[in-house]
């Protein structure tokens, strides 16, 4: 047995010094880390293999080769066993890395997150306060005057919109209507039918700060013997600004007619209305789905506003029961 081991060590001796003589770096390079731990020609074999692994587990088993001669053999397979473990821990590195970058890519699907749920509406494609008619008023002095006030039933919200719309039967030609700065004109429709004439206008303040109650509204004539009828309405749920999408306006003498908007070009808005005309006969039946929000009649004429909510795009257009000579106007409000 001794001998058997013996011969196989010759032959592995005389395979090293052959290596050596061709190659004589051979050993240094592979079995480097190995031969600090065996210290002899005969352990850098085995070192040699453990080497071929990696570094800590292959250099450890070829340190093993010191425990005897006869055995040196099954040491330096013991360090090749010990390599493929160093192969087995990079690979196990390997997946640690992995690992490591899965928790990455968990962490930035957690940085992204899932979007948060829309508390109000989604209008337009964008999350909303939820639409709503806050409050409504209308005002008319009920004889000849030059300026009139109307006021909510209480403060506005800061940020919503607000909506004048202004009717006015003039006892001759028509001339201006005057209202607080932070009301833009979005359409004046006069009629010239007649010695006498009608106007309406309506007006918008987006994104309006909070109107006081007990301060209104005070809107004004170039005319001290006009009619003016007024309405406020406060509404909740819009964008900041660039609510204006189309306009449409009529005027003339019998059955009041808006006329028709072009196409909207958003699917969620605010449809609203304005008639005045010349006569108190009243007016009734909004048409294409506009329901009154206030009206008002008095000898001199009447005065109505309307309006919808619509979730499709469309022509905008409307008109009510009633005679005589009139003002109408219909404007789309994107939310």
């Amino acid at each position: 047995m001794i001998r058997r081991a013996t011969g196989y060590k010759g032959q592995l001796l005389a395979l090293m010094s052959l290596c050596l003589g061709l190659y004589p770096a051979c050993g240094d390079d592979e079995g480097s880390g190995g031969s600090n731990a065996g210290g002899g020609s005969e352990s850098r074999a085995g070192a040699s293999n453990g080497g071929r692994g990696g570094l800590g587990a292959g250099g450890r088993s070829g340190a093993g080769s010191l425990a005897g001669t006869e055995n040196e053999a099954g040491e330096s397979g013991a360090g090749e066993g010990g390599a493929s473990a160093g192969q087995g821990g990079a690979s196990a590195g390997d997946s640690g890395n992995s690992a490591g970058e899965g928790g990455l890519s968990a962490g930035d699907a957690g940085a992204g997150g899932a979007s948060e749920p829309c508390v109000g509406e989604l209008a337009n494609g964008a999350c909303r306060p939820a639409f709503a008619r806050a409050q409504s008023a209308k005002q008319t002095a009920g004889k000849a005057a030059a300026s009139d006030v109307v006021k909510l039933p209480a403060d506005s919200h800061a940020g919503n919109l607000l909506l004048l719309s202004v009717g006015v039967v003039w006892s001759g030609a028509s001339t201006t209507i005057t209202v607080p700065p932070v009301f833009t004109l979005v359409e004046r429709r006069d009629n010239s039918v007649g010695a006498a004439h009608e106007s309406a206008a309506l007006y918008l303040a987006e994104g309006a700060a909070s109107l006081p109650a007990a301060t209104g509204v005070t809107v004004s004539l170039g005319e001290t013997d006009a009619r003016l009828y007024l309405g406020l309405a406060e509404y909740s749920g819009f964008r900041a600004s660039g609510l204006l999408d189309q306009v449409a306006s009529s005027s003339g003498s019998g059955t009041p007619s808006t006329g028709t908007t072009a196409q909207t070009t958003a699917d969620d808005e605010l449809w609203v209305m304005l008639v005045i005309s010349r006569g108190g006969g009243g007016h009734t039946n909004p048409s294409n789905g506009f329901t009154f929000l206030q009206t008002v009649a008095t000898g001199a004429g009447t005065f109505s506003f309307s309006d919808q909510l619509v979730t499709t795009r469309g022509m905008a257009s409307s008109g009510v029961t009633a005679s005589g000579d009139y003002a109408a106007i219909v404007a789309t409000l994107r939310r």
